[in-house]
């Protein structure tokens, strides 16, 4: 019983965190007149501070909190690859509200159709996994999508290579670092924080925390809406399957592309739409082979049919 109901927190929690990463693209067009640098640099600046006031809620969090900080600070390697995790997911961020608030809601959908392919293909090169058949397939059918996207728009999509590229990245780098997700992302948004203030600070127009109530309250919003889908999505992930977490993983990009098209009105031709359906038939292909080798491998299933 207890069991199923770990189990049920978890799935409700990757629900949660994939609907909110989903339908940010709403929050970030509302403060859309801020260069997108400097929303990036008010997430890095907030996201910390509400952060604290979780530890100052969950008393419990201070002390593995200390306790990790110490063990990161006695480990060099360690430490580089924060700080490395700390600029790509930065980069990522901003990435994504640039393309937000600059017309490009499809092409960041697409960035995030890739990207679970794209962490397979690094889990091949850099973690020794296998590539069956029908992954090899998925991949193919997801390149053709990103090589049809690019010859209907003339260019290369840099924006959906660039958030695919980074966030998977940044994936690879979390799996080597041994850290409470909490930890981690405090320490990620600290990491990178001096530099936010400063550029806040000097180089803004408006200054820190200079725009208009609303402005600035949505600003100080950014950091519990980045925070809180990352909470969610670590107390996701240690109740069920990483299957089970793919599967849900594709609620996020699914938003944002049918708020692209039937929200925000952007325009989406037949080749970039063949595209996006290549990318799909990938998704669906590498979905399928995943249930599949995950109900070979399970012991239970084995036990059955050797029963039946």
């Amino acid at each position: 019983m207890q069991a199923n109901n770990e189990r049920t927190w978890g799935v409700s929690a990757a629900v949660g965190a994939y609907l909110i990463w989903g339908f940010l693209v709403l929050y970030w067009r509302l403060i859309d007149d801020l260069p997108s640098l400097d929303i990036i640099c008010y997430r890095i600046v907030w996201t910390p501070a509400f952060m604290l006031l979780l530890f100052a809620a969950v008393g419990g969090w201070r002390g593995v909190f200390a306790s990790e900080v110490r063990g990161l600070f006695g480990n060099p390697g360690q430490a580089l690859r924060l700080f490395a995790a700390s600029l790509l997911i930065s980069l990522n961020w901003f990435t994504y509200v640039f393309a937000v608030n600059h017309n490009h809601v499809a092409e960041a959908s697409l960035g995030y159709f890739i990207n679970p392919l794209l962490n397979f293909v690094l889990s091949i090169l850099f973690l020794r996994e296998r590539l069956s058949r029908a992954g090899a397939v998925a991949c193919v059918f997801a390149l053709a999508g990103v090589i049809v996207v690019s010859v209907q728009a003339g260019v290369v999509p840099w924006i959906s290579l660039v958030l695919a590229l980074t966030f998977s990245l940044y994936g690879l780098i979390k799996v080597r670092i041994k850290l409470h997700s909490y930890t981690g992302l405090m320490m990620e948004t600290l990491l990178i924080l001096p530099l936010a203030l400063i550029y806040l600070s000097v180089f803004a127009d408006a200054g820190f925390m200079g725009c208009d109530a609303k402005a600035n309250a949505l600003v100080i919003g950014a950091g519990i809406a980045t925070a809180v889908p990352l909470l969610l999505f670590a107390e996701a992930v240690p109740r069920i399957s990483y299957i089970s977490v793919g599967f849900i993983q594709y609620i996020s990009p699914s938003i944002t592309f049918l708020l692209s098209v039937f929200v925000f009105r952007e325009p989406i031709p037949p080749m970039k739409l063949l595209g996006f359906c290549f990318i799909w038939i990938g998704i669906l292909i590498f979905c399928i082979d995943s249930v599949r080798t995950a109900r070979g491998r399970d012991p239970r299933r084995r036990t059955e049919e050797a029963e039946a």
